[in-house]
């Protein structure tokens, strides 16, 4: 009875052991890496290539190569005794010594089955071993392993389109890291892919592996990139609202042609067509198809294989405009009133998918601004074919209590996680509220380092807690700039500028700016810190020189500096003090120059303080195209120094979209400034012209004396039109318009003329003309060409304007 226990004990024990190891290893095999040995490396060079589309049983049948051949319950092994000498063999690129501080086995145990089978497991679990076998002779512990090959270098050869540092980026594959066909299979779909994306259908990748001595390997991405594929045509069926030509406009994809095969350089890409369809239906949807679908989309390849056809069969469907539009509240406490006026959809209004969108986020966030976090809106609507409207109704509805679990940043490479953090208006911890997160979006946007900025909700380790995933892409915020313009009156003056918005990844800004021509020399240095002392104060400093011969009259040298602190006064309300020091010498006065002018001969000291306030409610800081920016600026000089006076100016900027492409900007300014018990100085007057009023020079406008010379004036006004746009045919390749009209005037000296000429006029001045920027590939390029069509006889044109520059 006792050998009969012992023995159903004995073959107990083996069933679970062998159990466990086939549940471990049947766990490892759902997500293995088939790995590479030296000999199956050997194998893969004769052949020279590793295929790209091995199926599941293949890999299986691969790593059944790699698994256990060793029963822990065996004979050899299992039985009686203590370890006296552990001996490891087979190794040739990590030492004895590694591999034994990665068993849990040392010397003086015994051999116990479930001693061994957690050695085993060890070892596995390291990836650095395709076979791993345990033995016994006497009391030594035999280890006999075989080594994973290590991938040495990474190359690539062939590719151009593509850089080396792009590949690299994008596989998975990664140096001293352990060489697997399933990997650099997947990395070279990866490189397909990206490829594809490019229009190169034909691209072929091959990998090769080059055997190293240690179990290493070279591994060598052969490319042939081929040609790119073209688009030949575009078409539509089925469409009666919109043209071909238009809807062309509306999608991802593009036809062919010469100058964007020379600017843009793309093609056929077959993951575009997911997008085109949805970039269709957003186009009918937003323009009153409330059931528009697209039927189909098919890519034919022409008949001799270099370009694809592509045919998009769409159902439009009926127009429809807004009908009833109703409030309906489940959440006590909310008032409803307050939501009314804000909506973005009317009765009568043309159906736009956008607008109800737009008015169900907008709406959660005026209802979460209320004190109520946890809210959602859902959006019912009601399509009466006959009628040709879409009543909605708007549901006020407590949300599901979420928080902020944790926050994720992925894509910034240079920005540092802590400057992307401080920007958000969201802790970790904090009850999740949709109003702040977008407000975290915008907030991020306006710095001007992202050109993209998703903040993604995702479930967190609870039902109540949510993870934001951060996922930014950054842009070139440095600038390095060579510029010029020119005039029948100025000549040429060039510019040279370098500047970073975004210095060391901090934040930080700093510019250096110098220009240089025959009768102006200005050089300017400036730095700040938008979070001073780890708080949301700017701090910053500048120091400049400028050196201008006024007209070929008198020459003016200025010398000085200045410190600022900015801070917030509430989320758009800014608030700004700075105190400038300058020295002002005016030398070289013509014989011939006026009275007014020979009278600001000699050395001034100007020490004054400034203050500013800003309210800024623009969707993005950098190329806005909704919102305003309202600024008044103050400064008081005659604390210290020999020049005493009180300057204030206004300034009020508004961005409307008209569409998904067009931009009205307009923008109105104006000042005056007023001598403390003294006239004022020219330096210190407001000189307007040039990008204020086009079709005129910097100084072209206001008060000059009758023999030559701008006097500036005492008090201006400005005001502005612009209309942006993408300009048709080339907007692909960055080139934008704009129609402008400026208009604006400048009057009175501000100083005691007495009997002295001066030619002053408070009449208007107007300009028009066109422009446009072109995002180059050596930087943006800039042209103006305005028009004066309002001007007084004393007035100087300038209508051409240019600048180029770069950025890094």
């Amino acid at each position: 009875m006792q050998v009969l226990m012992h023995q159903i004990d004995r073959r107990a024990r083996r069933l679970l052991t062998a159990l466990g190891a086939c549940l471990y290893l049947g766990s490892g095999l759902a997500a293995a890496q088939i790995p590479v040995t030296a000999e199956q490396a050997a194998e893969l060079v004769q052949a020279q290539t590793v295929a790209g589309s091995e199926t599941r049983v293949a890999e299986a049948e691969a790593a059944a190569t790699s698994v256990v051949e060793f029963d822990p319950l065996s004979p050899q092994v299992y039985g009686e005794g203590t370890i006296t000498q552990i001996v490891v063999r087979g190794n040739e690129r990590l030492s004895t010594n590694t591999i034994l501080t990665l068993v849990p086995i040392q010397v003086g145990d015994d051999f116990q089955p479930l001693r061994l089978d957690a050695a085993l497991k060890a070892l596995y679990a390291t990836g650095q071993f395709a076979d791993v076998r345990l033995d016994r002779q006497g009391s030594a512990l035999i280890i006999q392993v075989r080594e994973n090959v290590l991938i040495n270098q990474i190359a690539f050869e062939g590719n151009s389109a593509l850089g080396d540092a792009e590949l690299r980026n994008i596989i998975n594959t990664a140096p001293r890291t352990v060489l697997t066909r399933t990997k650099i299979a997947r990395d070279v779909q990866i490189m397909k892919r990206d490829y594809e994306r490019q229009g190169r259908l034909l691209v072929i990748i091959e990998p090769k592996i080059i055997p190293l001595t240690g179990n290493r390997a070279n591994l060598v991405f052969e490319i042939n990139e081929g040609a790119r594929t073209r688009v030949d045509a575009v078409n539509f069926v089925g469409n009666t609202a919109f043209t071909d030509r238009r809807l062309r406009t509306a999608i991802l994809t593009k036809q062919s042609n010469l100058l964007r095969s020379l600017l843009q350089g793309d093609g056929f890409a077959p993951d575009r067509i997911a997008i085109d369809r949805r970039f269709l239906t957003e186009y009918y949807q937003s323009r009153g198809y409330a059931e528009f679908e697209v039927i189909s989309a098919v890519a034919e390849q022409t008949p001799e294989k270099r370009g694809f056809i592509i045919t998009f069969t769409v159902k439009e469907g009926l127009r429809y405009r807004f009908g009833r539009v109703r409030i309906a509240n489940n959440l006590p406490g909310v008032d409803t009133s307050r939501l009314v006026n804000q909506l973005k959809v009317r009765t009568g209004r043309t159906y736009d998918v956008l607008d109800v969108e737009e008015t169900r986020e907008d709406m959660i966030e005026r209802v979460s601004g209320q004190g109520f976090p946890f809210v959602d809106v859902a959006v019912t609507e009601d399509s009466d074919p006959s009628r040709g409207v879409v009543d909605l109704t708007f549901t006020i509805e407590e949300g599901p209590r979420l928080f902020v679990e944790r926050i994720a940043i992925e894509g910034n490479e240079r920005t540092a996680d802590d400057v992307i953090r401080r920007e958000f208006r969201l802790s970790e911890g904090d009850a999740f509220s949709v109003s702040k997160l977008q407000r975290s979006q915008e907030r991020l946007l306006s710095l001007g380092f992202f050109s993209s900025v998703e903040l993604v909700p995702d479930s967190g380790s609870s039902d109540d807690q949510v993870t934001v995933n951060t996922i930014v892409e950054e842009q070139r915020t440095g600038e390095l700039q060579l510029g010029g313009t020119y005039s029948n009156t100025a000549g040429i003056l060039g510019n040279f500028k370098i500047a970073d918005r975004n210095f060391r990844g901090r934040g930080q800004r700093y510019s250096l700016d110098i220009n240089a021509g025959v009768d102006n020399r200005e050089a300017s240095f400036s730095f700040s810190e938008p979070y001073f002392l780890g708080r949301e104060i700017t701090a910053g400093t500048e120091v400049f020189y400028n050196d201008t011969n006024v007209n070929s009259i008198y020459d003016r040298r200025e010398v000085g500096a200045q410190a600022t602190l900015g801070y917030k006064l509430s989320e758009h309300l800014s608030q700004s003090w700075t105190y400038a020091l300058t020295r002002t010498e005016v030398t070289d006065i013509d014989p011939l120059a006026s009275l007014l002018i020979t009278q600001q001969a000699g050395v001034t000291v100007r020490s004054e303080l400034r203050h500013a306030l800003r309210y800024d409610k623009r969707d993005v800081a950098i190329n806005p195209t909704e919102g305003y920016l309202l600024v008044m600026r103050n400064s008081l000089a005659g604390i210290g120094g020999s020049v005493r006076y009180a300057k204030t100016t206004a300034e009020a900027t508004h961005y409307l979209p008209l569409g998904e492409t067009f931009t009205i900007a307009t923008r109105a300014e104006g000042g005056f400034i007023e001598g403390l018990g003294q006239d004022t100085l020219l330096a210190d007057r407001f000189f307007i012209g040039g990008d204020t009023i086009r079709g005129f020079v910097p100084s072209g406008l206001g008060p000059r004396a009758a023999s030559g010379g701008a006097l500036g004036a005492s008090k201006f006004w400005r005001t502005s039109a612009e209309l942006r746009f993408p300009v048709p045919g080339v907007a692909e390749q960055g080139v934008n318009g704009r129609f402008f009209v400026d208009a604006g005037s400048a009057w009175d000296v501000g100083q005691e003329i007495g009997d002295i000429e001066v030619n002053d006029s408070a009449g208007v001045r107007a300009s028009f003309g066109i422009g446009a920027t072109w995002d180059s590939p050596l930087g943006p390029l800039s042209l103006d060409y305005g028009i004066p069509i309002r001007k007084e006889s004393f007035d100087v044109e300038q209508r051409f304007r240019f600048s180029i520059s770069t950025s890094f």
